[in-house]
């Protein structure tokens, strides 16, 4: 989004394209030829103006040539240009050596590394790359014999990490040299401990990591190590509970598709886990961590398996939820749905509001769309009190049919009250209907001033 605001600010149009970086590469250059635009990203002209990098970097040393230079690789356009830069100068006798150049990629985007390796002269395709380091997913690089060449020709190297380390030295050098750059440009600082431990560079050497685009280009991926925190009341009494509840040690990678536990946990096995894998102290958070063990339980009742990503969204779902869980106020006890390809979805709910069961039917759009609909006209037989849903947002948590899903609504009231809540579920509905409860509580304790 940070890249495609930059260029819908300066007046261009967007068009969005099914397909690869490479796909969006080869169409540019094709309506480029058909409407006689002037193509930006001009490969001679761009490799010309990209070898300055390294005149920039010898000034920076002092007109010093470092013995190592690292950075990310995706069409190779960019390391190869900076490379031509330092050969240049060495040419015209300006500098007495060339650094080793080493290129690094992401290892779900890895099109050069295991070619240079085999010692192949171009790129190994790779149909669909999926690291989440976006400036250099690429499939299929157009530089690559002449970044695989100059790179040997300097007694460079390759080397691969993992999108976690990448998130991790993003986070590193924010916190400890603060520098915010985008995952890709966080690819050479994550790849140092491993050429260290090959002996391909030493503690010795004078090394250049090349950070290739600023983290505002990609914000979003700066919060992929950190749960999503509550928003909490405007009071300083709320300030101190959140504080003190540990909850801003919570640390973890929501693109993490480790599985956790294979078979439904008992609550020391949850304990362990929430306190190994995410900092979660439950000594601090005890009526955290009962919720966690019931919702935990509830989604066993559907799945057989957990993912960290899945278990992750479901600690997030309770802290954020911390004050919702009073279901004397509304319970949904049980849902009973049927749903039609050609006409409206019918749902019939059963449900206790302050103790007391209710029961009622009704229709909708869809399935969700019924069983709220159904919720509410059950409601209206004790209460007056009605909430609006003013956002409903839907996150796949996995991969496959068996998906779970994590919904995050925004509901309000007449009072102006509002509230965001979050469900998670492998079920759609189950997922949309706790975040109503929870919804609705929240806004019922304000209207009466509990919270």
């Amino acid at each position: 989004l940070g890249k495609l605001s930059q260029s819908l600010a300066y007046g261009g149009n967007v068009i969005k394209v099914r397909g690869t970086y490479a796909d969006c590469v080869r169409l540019s250059s094709e309506m480029s030829e058909k409407y006689g635009y002037l193509l930006a990203g001009d490969y001679a002209f761009r490799g010309e103006g990209q070898k300055s990098i390294a005149y920039e970097i010898i000034e920076q040393l002092n007109w010093n040539v470092p013995d190592v230079v690292l950075a990310p690789v995706g069409c190779g356009t960019n390391l190869y240009g900076i490379a031509k830069g330092f050969f240049e100068w060495f040419q015209l006798g300006l500098i007495d050596k060339v650094p080793r150049i080493i290129g690094t990629q992401p290892e779900k985007a890895d099109t050069l590394c295991s070619a240079f390796h085999a010692n192949e002269k171009e790129h190994r395709t790779i149909q669909f790359p999926s690291s989440l380091c976006g400036a250099v997913n690429i499939g299929a690089p157009l530089d690559d014999m002449k970044l695989l060449n100059i790179i040997r020709d300097s007694k460079g190297s390759f080397e691969i990490i993992d999108d976690t380390s990448v998130l991790e030295s993003q986070k590193d050098m924010a916190m400890l040299a603060s520098v915010f750059t985008e995952p890709s440009g966080a690819i050479p600082i994550a790849c140092l401990e491993k050429l260290k431990s090959k002996n391909i560079i030493s503690e010795d050497d004078v090394v250049v990591c090349i950070a290739t685009g600023v983290g505002l280009k990609d914000s979003h991926s700066a919060t992929i190590l950190f749960p999503d925190f509550p928003a909490v009341e405007n009071t300083i009494e709320d300030i101190t509970e959140f504080l003190d509840s540990g909850i801003l040690d919570l640390k973890s990678d929501k693109n993490n598709s480790e599985i956790l536990f294979s078979t439904k946990p008992s609550n020391p096995d949850i304990k362990k886990i929430a306190e190994d894998k995410f900092s979660f102290d439950s000594s601090k958070n005890l009526k955290f961590f009962k919720e966690l063990c019931e919702e935990t339980d509830l989604f066993f009742e559907r799945r057989s398996e957990m993912k960290k990503s899945e278990f992750q969204a479901i600690l997030e779902e309770v802290i954020a939820n911390s004050k919702s869980s009073d279901s004397e106020i509304l319970k949904i006890v049980d849902v009973i749905g049927t749903h039609y390809f050609s006409k409206k979805a019918k749902a019939k709910v059963i449900i206790q509001f302050k103790g007391e069961e209710i029961s009622a039917e009704a229709t909708g759009t869809g399935s969700v769309d019924a069983a709220i609909s159904a919720i509410e006209k059950a409601l209206k037989q004790k209460t007056e009190y009605k909430i609006n849903l003013d956002n409903f947002e839907v996150n796949v948590q996995s991969g496959g049919l068996d998906a779970s899903v994590r919904v995050k609504i925004k509901f309000s009231d007449k009072n102006n009250n509002s509230v965001t809540v979050i469900g998670v579920s492998p079920d759609l509905v189950v997922a949309s209907l706790m975040a109503y409860q929870k919804g609705f509580v929240r806004l019922f304790m304000k209207k009466q001033g509990k919270y």
